[in-house]
């Protein structure tokens, strides 16, 4: 008897979710960032029970047929690449054409989009991946997803998840990274009737960055921008060498408009804060990296989170030397991040998992963990 079994679909699908769908704060990170990849400039995110109940993602981005919304479910189909040349040279935030079958793998969703072509909109009502009801429909141009009782038919994945101030915490961390990175898209999070946060279309990036950071911090963050150099450039803001953190909470990298966790990124960081931070202190830091496509890849884990550089330490020393000339007056005007009042962080990361944890997490993964 073969000792070699061919799996079947479910099963297939439900591995694969848990490459890609950790806990709830993944599935709004993964339909978000298809939201703003079909162009969207209003993204709004309804939750319950932490996202363990329902989390409803609307979007008025381009919208979907409804051939290709059930073809949106399968496995690995995307609209970003076609073939693996796309890989070199991708910009948009997904790409692998997991996410969408994954979420719908391990929870009940529904799917209601209309690309503006049509005669209507398309309603499609998923279990386990597999369309159980589709209908014409109505509604604006754009896709609202929802999705229903997340791990109710993996068991074991939901007795792992954290307790719910901790999930929501994380939720809230997603959401920030979005609303940062993207100045001119309007964001908001609701719990029940609890507005958790919103931001408007109209809000700047200083805005953004006190909403997410808080005001304390992020008025004592001066501009860093390197200019273009050799098709790189990198600009943002990093906190004064005299106001820095017993954490590293505050730090947000972004590469080509992704958020990433970047050990070159954050070496630079450092290394420009080097003999003017205190044992156990941390810099605070909001930058923004652009490269060209060919010299990032971004296809090195399944969650996108991790990055790798052609050339690491050049990365670094790039980061470094933007972020030490940003601290010298002789060679900027030593611009301040323009904060407006706001209420800042209602949620800190006290009950998210510990930046220890995170970064423990990082370095597995950076030294050849990850799956």
């Amino acid at each position: 008897m073969s000792k070699i079994n061919l799996l079947d679909d479910i099963a297939i699908g439900k591995i694969a979710a848990g490459e890609v769908i950790e806990r709830p704060a993944s599935v709004i990170k993964e339909l978000v960032e298809n939201s703003l990849d079909a162009g969207a400039d209003s993204v709004e995110v309804e939750i319950s029970d932490a996202g363990t109940g329902l989390i409803r993602v609307a979007d008025n981005g381009e919208g979907m047929s409804g051939k290709d919304a059930e073809r949106a479910c399968l496995r690995h189909a995307t609209s970003k690449i076609r073939d693996a040349s796309d890989l070199e040279r991708i910009r948009t935030l997904g790409f692998r054409g997991e996410g969408l079958s994954s979420i719908a793998a391990v929870s009940q969703m529904d799917i209601t989009s209309y690309d503006g072509c049509d005669e209507a909109g398309i309603y499609l009502y998923l279990e386990e991946g597999k369309v159980i009801r589709s209908r014409p429909a109505g509604r604006a141009r754009g896709t609202t997803i929802e999705v229903r009782n997340l791990f109710y038919n993996v068991p074991a994945r939901r007795k792992f998840l954290r307790k719910p101030s901790t999930e929501l915490a994380e939720i809230v961390k997603v959401m920030n990274r979005f609303m940062v990175s993207r100045p001119g898209t309007g964001f908001s999070l609701k719990q029940g009737e609890r507005t958790l946060l919103s931001c408007s279309v109209d809000a700047g990036l200083g805005e953004r960055i006190s909403m997410a950071l808080g005001t304390d911090l992020s008025s004592s963050m001066v501009r860093v921008d390197s200019g273009e150099a050799g098709g790189a450039c990198v600009k943002g803001f990093v906190s004064e060498p005299g106001n820095t953190r017993k954490d590293n909470s505050a730090q947000m990298f972004f590469v080509n408009g992704r958020f990433v966790k970047s050990r070159a990124l954050a070496d630079g960081v450092y290394s420009a804060f080097k003999s003017m931070l205190e044992r156990g202190r941390h810099p605070s830091a909001v930058l923004f990296l652009d490269v060209p496509s060919e010299e990032v890849d971004v296809n090195v884990h399944p969650t996108k989170l991790l990055v790798k550089f052609n050339d690491d330490r050049r990365i670094k020393e790039f980061i470094s030397e933007a972020v030490k000339r940003s601290f010298d007056p002789a060679e900027t005007s030593g611009d301040k991040l323009s904060t407006p009042e706001t209420g800042g962080r209602e949620y800190d990361t006290e009950e998210s998992p510990s930046d220890e944890e995170e970064q423990a997490e990082f370095d597995i993964s950076l030294d050849g963990g990850a799956s």
